[in-house]
């Protein structure tokens, strides 16, 4: 709904004389890769806590799920 609310505005009040308006999409998916990362230590180091970060927070949700199953069935 926003975004044909925002195409309308712009057709309406002809906003593309006053500012640059996006002009064709291209369609089609992304292609399915690996981004070229150029790995070092420096850099293990800097998402070292934020996976670590992750992996808490995942395992907690896997015991919360785990023991809402079993209070659920009995088990």
């Amino acid at each position: 709904i926003a975004v044909i609310g925002a195409v309308v505005v712009s057709w309406v009040f002809d906003l593309g004389a006053y500012m640059p308006v996006l002009g064709s999409v291209p369609g089609g998916l992304p292609h399915i890769g690996l981004p070229d990362v150029h790995w070092s230590w420096e850099l293990v180091g800097k998402l070292a806590p934020t996976a670590f970060a992750m992996f808490v927070v995942i395992l907690a949700q896997s015991a919360a799920t785990s023991r809402a199953y079993a209070a659920r069935y009995n088990e």
